[in-house]
């Protein structure tokens, strides 16, 4: 099985399939049809439940059990997933799931393509396609854009539930997350009361996805109208990967990098569509693509590969800043009538 990823499903076709499953190594489904989300959990291997047990210890013998800490058990396997308090209170896959149908009445239907568990169990991800009109982009002709909403959960006793708007560039599947208009990077919810009594706020900042997608749609047909020539581009490459100032070693990384980016923007993944290569689209997908499919992700005595992968692509990692880090630079001198530049944050919904 892929390092540190548990259970897994998707929907569409074996040369669709994301990350690095193979059909025996994945919990899943293979298919073009939308299916429910009752369904999705259960191909996805996530139909199972958490529970809050006194934590204990074993000292020669005697079992000693926590009056303050509890352990977060998983039902189907009796599989310890973490601790935490007594305040805190378990958010099931099931939930996590409704808390998504409840959002898509703000934002329209949804339709699940992929989900799973990572960590051992400890973290559970959903994404779902957004479905109507104002969410299939074209900044190109042929290069189409979907619209997403990703979902993650812990039950770890430190990740909260999470909702983030985010696109996938179909073409080479190269993932961006956005918070172009309103600045306000998904919802936190923390494991403590009832999730669902402010479902009603998450779908009022979630509902803004509609202008969110007219937002990227803006801000991509500015930049595949706007030529990126040589000059432009090695200033580009340099900030993406900085050399003045650095030692040796850092200096042959941040090269190495560097040629990875500008191979990525002439030859990589939907470069033979006509309008990409020599612009500034071009320059934002071959980052895209580079941190989506060719960064290199290590096992760690944390966290493994796959792991790390998704924190540094979807919890504010190292992808996710150098993505956004390159929508910055190549936006610096859009008008405000494309793109003005918001303070991102994460909004927390505090629950009473």
């Amino acid at each position: 099985m892929a390092a540190n990823l548990e259970t897994f499903m998707w929907t569409g076709t074996m040369d669709q399939m994301p990350w690095h499953m193979t059909k025996e190594t994945m919990w899943g489904y293979e298919g073009e049809g939308p299916i429910t989300a009752r369904e999705t959990i259960t191909k996805a291997g996530l139909d199972w439940r958490v529970g809050l047990h006194p934590a204990a210890v074993e000292i020669d013998g005697a079992v000693y059990r926590s009056q303050d800490i509890m352990a977060i058990v998983r039902d189907r396997d009796c599989k310890m997933l973490g601790t935490c308090t007594q305040k805190y209170i378990p958010i099931q896959n099931t939930e996590a799931f409704e808390f998504l149908d409840a959002v898509a009445e703000g934002v329209g239907q949804l339709r699940y393509v992929t989900a799973g568990a990572i960590d051992g169990g400890r973290r559970v991800w959903m994404l779902a396609k957004l479905i109507g009109d104002g969410f299939d982009l074209e900044p190109l002709l042929g290069d189409k854009v979907n619209m997403f909403l990703l979902l993650t959960s812990g039950h770890d006793g430190k990740n909260s539930l999470k909702c983030k708007f985010t696109s996938v560039r179909i073409v080479c599947q190269n993932t961006l997350n956005l918070a172009l208009r309103t600045g306000e990077d998904g919802v936190n919810i923390k494991h403590i009361g009832d999730p669902l009594k402010k479902v009603q706020a998450a779908r009022e900042i979630l509902g803004l996805a509609t202008e969110e997608a007219e937002a990227f749609r803006k801000v991509s047909v500015w930049l595949a109208a706007q030529r990126a020539d040589t000059a432009y581009t090695r200033d580009f490459l340099e900030i993406m990967a900085p050399t003045e100032g650095k030692g040796p070693k850092a200096i042959t990384r941040a090269e190495n990098i560097q040629k990875d980016l500008l191979m990525l923007s002439v030859n990589g993944k939907g470069t033979h569509l006509q309008g990409v290569v020599g612009t500034r689209w071009g320059l934002l997908n071959a980052v895209t693509e580079y941190n989506t499919h060719e960064r290199n992700f290590r096992n760690t005595e944390q966290s493994g590969a796959d792991t790390n992968k998704f924190d540094a692509l979807f919890s504010g990692g190292v992808a996710e800043k150098m993505n956004l880090k390159a929508l910055d630079f190549l936006l610096a001198d859009a008008p405000e009538a494309v793109y003005k530049a918001p303070k991102r944050v994460t909004k927390e919904l505090e629950l009473v």
